[in-house]
């Protein structure tokens, strides 16, 4: 089910172009970033985590015909960041052809928790295009993390980075990074993953964990206040540690319920869900504005701005945010620099 041994090279614009087009979105008002979740399904039961709960069959899924319109559609706003996201999107099989056809115009980079991501899959899916991807590890300690989301998790995690960094290209090495969800029972933890991803040899982001977003699940809690001066003095530490400034400086805003910017969701950044379905956000998959294959493309991103569900919402504050919020203030080269970093 999962062998991806075939390389399907992307046939589309070449990279410098799609980075001239994407600089060009950015420059605009519109979206610049989509998170494309091509799977609901997942193998792993993570504690803060329910969308496997929401997952649908395959047959039900985007098609890959479905995917490849998607592509096109977003190709008339610009070139995006495409976040390929689940669910474990490598539990779709056709991932590679995915991945080709949304690198013809787009910037594809993988979120996925490793399992599945050995040698050949890595292989082929940089050779399909891939720009990057992000593996999951939560704690520094292997016993800790296999509880929290699968036992042997860990050491797969660890390989899927160490199989990307065999095969990827310059550019593709610079986006390859750990992810980490920061919570309450991992603080002590983020520093010995730094070290991890030094040695690994690949970058390292953060994201708050999100409470209230649907399809989260209760099984953690956020940390107290008091982390933007400890997130900042690990950034000076470890150069590695990667994102855009501005989210880590105002996280502890946010966790004393001080940070009142507007959400940005649907404005710079949104999500498609597994079946189509259009929401501002990955934490609103409960809102849809429509299906993001029906009707005129500018009416679909019109609903998106003026989506009821965004006005006042501060429901989040995970990396994703931290990132459409970027793309809204006037320095808009320097939030691309710090998130391409």
């Amino acid at each position: 089910m999962h062998e991806m041994h075939e390389v399907h090279e992307a046939r589309g614009l070449p990279y410098w172009r799609r980075s001239a087009l994407l600089m060009r979105t950015i420059a605009g008002d519109g979206p610049a970033i989509c998170t494309l979740q091509v799977t609901n399904r997942c193998n792993m039961r993570c504690s803060f985590c329910a969308f496997w709960s929401d997952g649908a069959p395959p047959p039900e899924e985007l098609t890959l015909a479905q995917l490849a319109r998607v592509s096109e559609r977003l190709a008339q706003a610009g070139s995006f960041i495409l976040s390929v996201e689940g669910g474990e999107p490598m539990l779709r099989p056709d991932l590679v052809d995915i991945v080709a056809l949304l690198a013809r115009h787009h910037h594809p980079v993988l979120y996925t928790n490793g399992w599945f991501l050995d040698a050949l899959a890595a292989r082929a899916l940089c050779g399909a295009g891939l720009v990057g991807a992000g593996v999951s590890i939560d704690y520094a300690t292997p016993a800790r993390h296999d509880a929290h989301r699968l036992p042997g998790s860990f050491d797969r995690a660890v390989a899927a980075v160490q199989h990307l960094l065999a095969v990827a290209s310059v550019v593709q090495r610079r986006q390859i990074h750990l992810m980490t969800v920061l919570m309450d029972d991992n603080r002590e933890e983020l520093e010995p993953l730094l070290q991890l991803s030094a040695r690994l040899g690949v970058r390292h982001r953060v994201t708050l964990l999100a409470l209230s977003g649907h399809n989260r699940a209760g099984g953690k809690t956020q940390p107290a206040t008091g982390v933007t001066s400890w997130l900042q003095g690990l950034r000076r530490r470890y150069p590695h540690f990667a994102g855009v400034g501005d989210y880590i400086d105002r996280m502890d805003d946010y966790l004393a319920g001080a940070y009142t910017a507007p959400c940005q969701a649907g404005r710079r950044g949104f999500n498609i869900n597994h079946l189509g379905q259009t929401n501002p956000c990955i934490e609103l998959t409960d809102v849809s504005v429509g299906h993001f294959l029906d009707g005129p493309f500018d009416d679909l991103l019109a609903r998106l701005r003026i989506a009821p569900s965004v006005e006042g919402c501060q429901r989040c504050y995970t990396v994703c945010r931290g990132n459409v919020q970027a793309l809204a203030r006037p320095l808009k080269i320097r939030s691309l620099a710090e998130l391409l970093r």
